[in-house]
């Protein structure tokens, strides 16, 4: 018997999702393979930072006010589309001291080098990620995008580094996608997490999204191999491809890149530092592999 799936992503500002059907590991045999049909999730309105004496356009919402986190008890599994959204901070006050609190070291893997070893083509191995050469292949992909657009490449900042991968870690442990952290004030926004790796003067623009290993854009499935994270395209088909570091890389920048949000944050030129990450995401009941991603961008001034 064949069984379809239809996950969709509805966003408005930030991502929220649909429940998928409950029982979704039905059985199929070697004839038939069970159908699950996915398609790429259109893309939110974006939030941009400012500061006090800087005369940027604000966003569609009030700047102040603080998009809602999404409920701990919201669909425990993730939908199959792929989810971006930006999102930055308040103006800031002008004379607004520094964070006092302690730094907290990312429970993730080191932050980026300068120039991480490794193979961006080598093939996605989520058992074995490698955090630091995917948040490089970000950063480069990011840079192309800039300089095709006449602006200058941005250089990596350590902290920023760790910032992005810390919430990149704790979207996809704690299974939440939002700017906001709501499970620990000390992280609750970009800024917070900015502050907490050690930077006293955040002025941060974040993009976050989750995206596809495997190198589909949308369209129908058909499961191979769930518990393997296999599928084909057609019913007799060959699995889909991995993305490389690489692929996913310029995928998820060329995905930023379609929202006008997004692509504000990504090109702009106050920015003058970045930082990226990016994390596994834990089997869901789809059995279709993703990761969650985030850039981090610091404005105005270098941090310090």
């Amino acid at each position: 018997m064949r069984w379809s799936l239809v996950a969709l992503l509805a966003l408005s500002g930030l991502a929220h999702a649909q429940s998928p059907r409950q029982n979704a590991e039905a059985a199929f045999d070697e004839v038939e393979r069970e159908s699950v049909r996915y398609r790429e999730a259109e893309l939110p309105v974006a939030v941009t930072p400012r500061r006090a004496e800087a005369a940027i356009a604000p966003p569609k919402s009030p700047a102040t006010q603080a998009p809602p986190a999404r409920p701990a008890t919201e669909a425990p599994a993730r939908p199959a589309s792929m989810a971006p959204a930006t999102q930055a901070p308040p103006a800031r006050p002008a004379a607004k001291a520094p964070a006092t609190q302690a730094p907290v070291t990312a429970a993730a893997p080191p932050p980026l080098t300068a120039q991480p070893g490794g193979d961006l083509d080598a093939v996605l191995d989520l058992r074995r990620l490698d955090h630091a050469l995917l948040a490089h292949a970000i950063v480069l992909e990011t840079n192309d995008a800039r300089q095709r657009h006449g602006l200058r490449p941005l250089p990596v900042e350590r902290r920023l580094n760790a910032a992005a991968q810390l919430h990149a870690e704790r979207m996809a442990q704690l299974d939440f996608f939002d700017h906001n952290d709501p499970h620990d004030a000390r992280y609750r926004t970009p800024k917070d997490r900015a502050a907490q790796a050690g930077i006293t003067n955040p002025h941060i623009a974040e993009n976050i999204l989750t995206g596809f290993a495997l190198q589909h854009d949308g369209g129908p499935l058909y499961v191979i191999d769930r518990a393997r994270g296999q599928f084909s395209r057609t019913p007799r088909g060959p699995a889909i491809a991995r993305h490389t570091y690489r692929s996913f890389a310029k995928r998820s920048v060329e995905r930023w890149l379609l929202s006008p949000g997004h692509r504000r944050n990504l090109l702009s030129k106050n920015g003058l530092q970045m930082g990226a990450g990016a994390a596994v995401m834990p089997p869901q009941a789809d059995g279709f592999p993703k990761l969650t991603g985030v850039q981090v961008f610091q404005w105005f001034e270098p941090a310090r």
